[in-house]
């Protein structure tokens, strides 16, 4: 492994990790907000995009109180290693319920 013999470039491989997985992560979270829009009908999208923002917050705060726990008592490598088994366990779920909607006109989504 390139990092594993010197601490200055483990430190490196971290960092660029963490940039792109932010970018990545800042990206989704617009691109899942204009989904939200227009998936609700418009008579209803205050209320959606404010439930959406409603659980989004309950979700995070569950997250942190939940990371911060497993890591107490279990150490920071298993807690990495659990957590991102649930992030990769979100790919077929949304590979296999998300409907592509490309070429369909938003008359026609349901």
């Amino acid at each position: 492994m390139v990092g594993a013999n010197s601490t200055e470039n483990a430190y490196l491989f971290v960092l660029l990790g963490f940039a792109f997985s932010h970018i990545s992560y800042w990206g989704s979270i617009g691109i899942l907000r204009l989904l939200t829009i227009e998936m609700v009908p418009k008579d209803r999208r205050g209320i959606g995009v404010g439930f959406k923002s409603l659980i989004g917050a309950i979700g995070g705060t569950i997250g942190l109180l939940t990371s911060s726990v497993v890591i107490l008592s279990l150490d920071l490598g298993p807690t990495f290693i659990i957590f991102v088994m649930g992030n990769f366990a979100i790919i077929p779920i949304a590979y296999f319920f998300l409907k592509e909607t490309k070429g369909v006109e938003l008359s026609e989504i349901k």
